[in-house]
């Protein structure tokens, strides 16, 4: 049975790594996948596994990608219907600080140890909030992101991989791609 993924790769698109939706799409249609789809400039691209194992399909992903670019390129992959979950969660029961910061979401490797989330929530200034979802991080700035001390840089070096996407975006990639 075939299962739509979504990779998220990090660092897509900035410090001199630059690669058109194009390009990325025949790179990952070359390591075997189906449906080969690319979202926005940022690394977000969905796709036909088949029956691999999320794990299995970013090694190969990963392992794929840096032989192609020249440069390693952090991946981690949820399932179309997972990311309809974090699109659609309210993990603060509709509080949004002062209404100008976007929640954010990070998705994760591995899933997020209880130590790390200790880490996170030690980095959070006050009026700011965060939840874990196993491998899926949501914080929620009280203002704009930049606005924020809250360092995700900072944060991603406490997991394997880390990349973070508004909720939005996720919202306008489930809607064009279903899940």
């Amino acid at each position: 049975m075939a299962a739509t993924h979504v990779a998220f790769l990090r660092g897509m698109n900035v410090g001199g790594h630059r690669i058109t939706n194009p390009e990325l799409t025949d790179h990952v249609a070359a390591l075997g996948f189906g449906d080969v789809a690319t979202f926005q400039a940022s690394g977000n691209v969905v796709f036909d596994a088949g029956t691999s194992a999320p794990s299995e399909v970013e090694a190969r992903l990963e392992d794929g990608l840096a032989a192609a670019l020249g440069y390693e390129v952090p991946t981690v992959v949820r399932s179309l219907d997972r990311v309809a979950t974090l699109a659609t969660a309210d993990p603060f029961d509709g509080w949004v600080g002062d209404g100008t910061g976007k929640l954010q979401v990070a998705v994760c490797r591995p899933a997020v140890a209880a130590e790390v989330e200790a880490r996170l929530r030690a980095m959070l200034p006050p009026g700011e909030r965060l939840a874990v979802d196993g491998a899926d991080v949501f914080w929620q700035p009280a203002a704009g992101v930049l606005d924020s001390t809250f360092d995700p840089q900072k944060a991603a070096t406490l997991v394997e991989v880390w990349t973070m996407r508004t909720q939005g975006t996720l919202q306008r990639l489930v809607k064009k791609f279903g899940g």
